[in-house]
């Protein structure tokens, strides 16, 4: 990173909304929701106060846009795991495999954004949803749509997070949380797959 003022090329403005977004992060690790100022954006990202609003109308649009990175690059990971494998319960193991490997690099951020209590999900809604792995997985993986579908995509994402949270609070080790949280998955996805449709 050229510091401020320093010669060299000046980022272009993708480049430099990508550095906000990490600064962004930083800034809402050490001090979450509550603590999470433009003010603070700009000491973090070591720029002037001025350049974060040229990129977010203010906190809260720069949090919600961190947020769709995030989960958005998640949704990646998980979808491109999950095509690598067989379709059925292959293609869930790998999601949930390359979920809790995202847990391990990007966990104290994810947990933030998204984690149980996080109340940055609902500041983006209303606007363009974002992409949502465990729906598109499950309907890849097993060929079910609509209602079905969406509630096992939902389930899907609360075993993963329950694992996930097993590991921050030193239940279980990671192998350990991930083993248990595919078995958990595959049996509730058979469980409900097996129930056919309520008559």
């Amino acid at each position: 990173m050229t510091a401020v003022g320093a010669a060299g090329p000046r980022p272009s403005r993708d480049e430099r909304r990508a550095q906000l977004l990490d600064a962004a992060g930083r800034l809402l690790v050490e001090r979450g929701l509550a603590g999470f100022t433009m003010e603070g954006l700009a000491a973090q990202a070591g720029v002037s106060k001025a350049l974060p609003y040229r990129h977010f109308s203010g906190a809260d649009d720069a949090v919600v846009a961190l947020y769709r990175r995030e989960i958005g690059d998640l949704s990646d990971r998980l979808l491109t795991a999950a095509r690598g494998a067989r379709a059925g319960d292959p293609m869930v193991a790998a999601g949930v495999r390359a979920y809790f490997a995202a847990v391990a690099e990007r966990g104290r951020l994810l947990a933030v954004l998204a984690g149980p209590g996080s109340a940055i999900p609902a500041l983006a809604e209303g606007r363009r949803p974002a992409p949502h792995a465990g729906v598109l997985i499950v309907e890849e993986a097993y060929g079910v749509t609509g209602p079905v579908a969406a509630v096992l995509g939902a389930m899907v994402d609360g075993l993963a997070t329950a694992g996930a949270e097993s590991i921050g609070r030193r239940l279980v080790t990671a192998g350990e949380a991930e083993r248990l949280t595919t078995a958990a998955v595959l049996a509730t996805v058979h469980a409900v797959l097996g129930a056919g449709e309520p008559g």
